[in-house]
């Protein structure tokens, strides 16, 4: 069966557009749950040091001084907070954008998909 250009345009540019879906939907799942619970998905470094007040002050940086024992919960607590409002402010912002490139994608293979069914049915009306 023979193509025309037209035709194999389109279903080239679908074919891109399926891979960028392929890589930004799961990139919005992600970045979804990045927002929606940031504490699954924020570093083992900042989860690791919320864990004691033991762990909080081994990884204050050296040569600072300890803070005073009866604030060293409230501030690992405020730097936890503080790690999970960064986490799902990235997340948020992120999936926005890889939700653009998602919508982006889909318009581009459903535009072209109409355009090589179009052609498609032109060439087999002339054959």
């Amino acid at each position: 069966m023979k193509r025309n250009l037209i035709e194999v345009y389109a279903l080239a540019a679908c074919f891109a557009s399926m891979v960028v879906l392929v890589v930004s939907v799961p990139m919005c799942l992600y970045e979804f749950l990045q927002f929606v619970a940031p504490s699954v998905t924020v570093s083992g470094y900042a989860y690791e040091r919320s864990m004691s007040d033991e762990q909080f002050v081994q990884s204050l940086p050296q040569g600072r001084p300890a803070p005073d024992p009866l604030t060293i919960s409230r501030l690992r607590r405020e730097a936890l907070e503080s790690a999970l409002r960064s986490e799902r402010h990235d997340g948020l912002r992120s999936f926005l954008q890889s939700l653009m490139y998602a919508i982006a994608a889909g318009l581009v293979f459903r535009l072209h998909w109409i355009l090589a069914q179009r052609e498609r049915a032109k060439t087999a009306a002339a054959a």
